[in-house]
């Protein structure tokens, strides 16, 4: 499992300065400025963390991943905007309606279920909420990366943009856009 992998190797992570610009880049565009209640769901050690502090001080946002050593690698790094809990996608330990904003950065294609994380991002999201689904590279060379690496995560791939619309679609999100580049992001609108 992904997990294993990702717990494995929690210690030695490090996140490029490429990764940190586009982090810096899909907050200020993606994430609007008036998201007081954020989850970042797959956060690693918190890459997306100090840009989201940057641009809504006064926000909360809740950083869910399943690799216990990637959120103690975070620990003590953010004061009391952060709030770190180990699970998953599939299955979010919070209330209906929650959250203003969901991002999954450079995490989606480890997602066990994938349909059923983006059917709790919309359970867990308030009314007119936007989900962001965004990678650091495109999705073939992602696709390309893991295969390569092998292991736990050969098969860890990032859906094509069919399957995003269908998905988000049957779970109910509206204004649903793609973009990709040299990165690539999804978003929709509860």
């Amino acid at each position: 499992m992904a997990e294993n992998f990702f717990e494995r190797t929690s210690k030695e992570w490090i996140v490029t300065e490429r990764t940190e610009r586009i982090a810096r880049r899909i907050v200020n565009i993606l994430i609007p400025e008036d998201a007081k209640k954020i989850l970042d769901i797959g956060c690693g050690k918190g890459v997306l963390e100090k840009f989201i502090i940057e641009k809504i001080a006064n926000s909360k946002t809740y950083c869910v991943d399943t690799a216990l050593g990637m959120l103690l690698g975070m620990k003590g790094t953010f004061q009391n905007n952060v709030k770190t809990i180990n699970g998953r996608g599939e299955m979010l330990p919070f209330r209906n309606e929650t959250f203003d904003t969901i991002i999954i950065f450079n995490a989606f294609p480890h997602f066990t279920d994938k349909k059923s994380s983006i059917f709790e991002c919309y359970r867990v999201l308030k009314y007119n909420g936007r989900l962001i689904i965004a990678h650091s590279s495109p999705p073939e060379r992602i696709n390309k990366i893991h295969r390569a690496i092998g292991g736990e995560i050969k098969n860890d791939m990032v859906p094509n943009k069919r399957w995003f619309f269908s998905i988000l679609r049957e779970a109910g999100f509206k204004d649903i856009k793609y973009f990709m580049k040299n990165y690539f992001y999804i978003t929709g609108r509860k």
